[in-house]
């Protein structure tokens, strides 16, 4: 029986590692050291851990029996199940980060999500992107835009000839305009890119969302729904 509660124990724990960290194969695709990683994670810890930890606990008992490293295993992928499913639901879980220089938060549909931080003295701003790098969302504070017009003529002066008139959104806490543009990259890669710009009573905050062309469409309602989420931290 002690035999059957192992497996069963180590199955679940390989199925939800496999979960949480099959991210690392949608990231790199086949870049050997993410693929290692993910062996060492999904397969080789669970395996060997709780054989590890076992072993190091029946050195000091009298009674060095295989049914007492077996227990000893089973009881430590009883521990390292407990916080696999909860990091799993936590990364399964929508996740709010802040942007800091902007003070505003919004609200990824997952815990996959990383903000990247602009070195102090950077003039770099803060990233939040998704753990495939096919989106990335930057904000933006200026107090000299207050209406549509304003928007339109701010966004000529940077889009140049892709400039397209903003059109309204909808969002529960601000007043929106979003425009969509499609630019190519110094290394000749193409990005489309939505600006929203969501507008309260004393300044406007430009939501900056950066996507691959190809993950565009399949990413836009979860995209709004961020958008919808962004709260003022000021207030």
């Amino acid at each position: 029986m002690r035999y059957v509660i192992y497996i069963i124990l180590l199955i679940i724990v390989i199925f939800i590692k496999f979960i949480s960290e099959s991210y690392l194969l949608q990231t790199t695709g086949s870049d050997p050291g993410a693929i290692g990683e993910f062996i060492g994670a999904v397969i080789l810890g669970p395996l060997l851990l709780p054989a590890m930890i076992s072993a190091i606990v029946c050195a000091f008992r009298k009674n060095k029996t295989k049914g007492c490293f077996i227990r000893g295993c089973s009881w430590v992928l009883g521990l390292v199940l407990l916080s696999s499913a909860g990091n799993a639901l936590r990364l399964m879980s929508p996740q709010r980060y802040q942007f800091a220089d902007t003070q505003v938060a919004i609200t990824a549909p997952d815990g996959y999500w990383k903000m990247a931080e602009a070195s102090k003295g950077s003039d770099a701003p803060e990233i939040l992107f998704s753990q495939d790098l096919s989106v990335a969302v930057v904000s933006k504070r200026i107090s000299a835009i207050h209406s549509l017009a304003d928007i339109n003529s701010y966004s000529q002066k940077i889009l140049g000839d892709q400039f397209e008139p903003a059109q309204r959104c909808n969002t529960e806490h601000f007043t929106c305009a979003h425009q969509e543009t499609t630019v190519e990259t110094s290394v000749g890669l193409l990005k489309d890119v939505d600006y929203f710009y969501l507008t309260d009573d004393k300044e406007t905050v430009i939501i900056t969302v950066i996507t691959t062309p190809e993950k565009h469409e399949q990413n836009r309602q979860a995209i709004m729904a961020m958008i919808n989420s962004v709260r003022s931290e000021t207030r």
